[in-house]
């Protein structure tokens, strides 16, 4: 079966639909691209804690230990595990 934008369909409905498992609190995470924090700029590869999961994986909140210590919020597709 095909979707309609031309990928294998996945058997998954509604919100579930197109969207990874949300990761756990104190999972290790890498920025896959640059963030904003109230710090400063984070640059993609950055590593840092799982704090919190914010709508069951949608966000999460990150406390950053590298290049230096930041707490951000950041959207799934920003990490990877």
């Amino acid at each position: 079966m095909v979707n309609a934008s031309g990928g294998k369909a996945t058997g998954l409905i509604g919100a579930a639909a197109g969207r990874r498992a949300a990761l756990s609190e104190l999972r290790r995470v890498t920025l896959a691209q640059s963030v904003q924090s109230d710090e400063g700029m984070l640059p993609a590869g950055s590593s840092g804690t799982i704090v919190h999961v914010w709508q069951d994986g949608e966000s999460y909140e990150v406390e950053f230990t590298t290049p230096f210590q930041a707490i951000a919020t950041v959207m799934a597709d920003d990490i990877v595990a």
